[in-house]
């Protein structure tokens, strides 16, 4: 294809000879949605030591940077990023290179978001890449920019390189202090969107300039009780999930849900939960089966007194914009760019609706 589109082509050198590389870890970048995100330490979404007590899969996942982002400031025409992940870039047959390792890079300007181009990974390269975005700044203005990192790379370091003599400052936080969280599988995890930018969850923390923490854990969302006791003990200001399409059976998921929610509910009395029912995947009537059982735990919240729990339909979400209920999926389960959009859409209209953004900024 490269011999035929220029455009296409993955450069594999920078081709700068002016260029300084600053470890995200370090002071003034700000770096958020990691648990381990000291210097010398693996970066990860979860205390490990948790993570292995509930699952072997949620061990392995926990070190995915779903949802992490560097947010900062420079002047600099240019921006190159230096990763260093744990194994092979390796194809991905349902989602793009660039989301499973890739990261995409945002302008904030007046507080827009504004996307600025990706970093692509070279596919079947062992352990490090670099890459750069060009960027139009002859004046020399001094700009904000969020990096989004892989979703299902594993990243022991990142640098972020700008022109040696550019400024470089920390940038401003996001309105909220303390993180809206999300816990559900491969979808919540950002699987199989385009690039990282456009994972729900990403699209909400753009739209609300939200601080968010991703637990999304492909294939081993499964409610266990000992997840469920970890998320309890965080610091949220909001909670999201999405628990569904990991659970082997309905019959797990109506051992498990309600459970769950109870656990998180007795620790944090005050805080408002959004249940959300899958959108796709499997048989539609399973899926319907799936989906009354997790209204239920809505129900029964409800009926308890409980005033700040919200609950939402996957499996109406596309069908409200004119598709079938498994449409804007890559294989009938994944969403595309599409069916995130939706789901943010969905996920942001309780938001709106509720007020939600008064209790989230505390």
């Amino acid at each position: 294809m490269e011999n035929f589109d220029k455009n296409m082509i993955v450069a594999t050198e920078l081709g700068k000879e002016d260029i300084l590389f600053y470890s995200v870890k370090e002071a003034p970048f700000k770096l958020y949605g990691l648990f381990d995100k000291e210097p010398g330490k693996r970066m990860s979404r979860m205390d490990i030591p948790t993570a292995k007590k509930v699952s072997d899969g949620v061990a392995w996942g926990a070190y995915a940077t779903a949802g992490a982002k560097v947010r900062f400031k420079t002047d600099s025409d240019y921006i190159a990023v230096s990763l260093k992940l744990d194994g092979e870039l390796g194809d991905w047959p349902q989602m793009s290179g660039v989301a499973a390792y890739g990261c995409d890079l945002y302008e904030i300007c007046n507080g827009e978001y504004i996307f600025k181009s990706s970093f692509i990974p070279p596919l079947h390269k062992f352990g490090t890449y670099e890459q750069i975005i060009e960027l139009k700044n002859e004046e020399k203005l001094l700009r904000e920019y969020v990096i989004n990192l892989p979703i299902y790379g594993q990243v022991d370091e990142m640098y972020i390189g700008i022109n040696k003599d550019a400024l470089l400052k920390e940038g401003e936080d996001f309105f909220n202090t303390v993180p809206v969280y999300f816990y559900g599988s491969s979808i919540t995890q950002g699987g199989c969107m385009s690039r990282p930018g456009m994972c729900y969850v990403n699209i909400l923390s753009r739209k609300y300039n939200m601080n968010i923490h991703n637990l999304g854990f492909a294939g081993n969302a499964k409610g266990e009780t000992e997840m469920a006791k970890y998320i309890s003990g965080l610091k949220m200001s909001m909670f999201v999930y999405d628990y569904d399409y990991n659970s082997p059976s309905p019959d797990h998921l109506l051992k498990t849900h309600r459970p769950m929610f109870k656990i998180i509910r007795e620790k944090n009395p005050c805080l408002p939960i959004i249940i959300m029912s899958g959108v796709s995947g499997g048989d539609y009537k399973e899926r319907i089966v799936r989906r009354d059982i997790i209204k239920k735990t809505y129900d029964n919240a409800v009926a308890d007194g409980d005033n700040n729990v919200y609950f939402i339909d996957g499996s109406e979400i596309f069908k409200k914009y004119g598709f079938s209920w498994n449409e804007p999926t890559v294989e009938g389960c994944h969403p595309t760019d599409l069916g995130f959009a939706l789901m943010a859409a969905a996920v942001s209209e309780v938001i709106d609706e509720n007020n939600l953004l008064n209790q989230i900024k505390g």
